[in-house]
């Protein structure tokens, strides 16, 4: 799902709320395609929760609905720290910057997903 943090102020913020929609409809194709007899959902995060009501909802099927609730924050270095503190995603970034360069040079995979798994 489209991050409303990372995707506020620019166009991004178009998507924020299709992504509901996105994720009701790629779980109703997965339960549908695996013939799923019944599904246990624990999302935690505004788009998760009404995309996954969504589906569960169009497809009829037993679901139980556990709501995974806000991530706690947890402690680098003896300092508290969550995801939303700048210097950990500035870090985080880079780090994604790096494997994307170490990935571009490496050669391809033999299943595409393998590639961009961490793109």
């Amino acid at each position: 799902a489209v991050c409303d943090g990372i995707a506020m102020g620019h166009q991004g913020m178009k998507y924020s709320l299709v992504t509901r929609d996105l994720i009701a409809d790629s779980t109703e194709c997965m339960v549908l395609a695996h013939h799923f007899d019944a599904l246990v959902m624990v999302p935690n995060c505004d788009k998760n929760v009404p995309g996954l009501l969504m589906a569960a909802a169009r497809l009829n099927v037993p679901t139980i609905f556990v709501s995974g609730g806000p991530m706690l924050a947890g402690h680098v270095k003896g300092k508290k720290t969550s995801l939303s503190s700048q210097p950990l995603m500035l870090h985080l970034h880079k780090v994604l910057q790096h494997r994307r360069r170490a990935l571009q040079d490496a050669p391809g995979a033999s299943l595409c997903h393998n590639r961009s798994l961490w793109l």
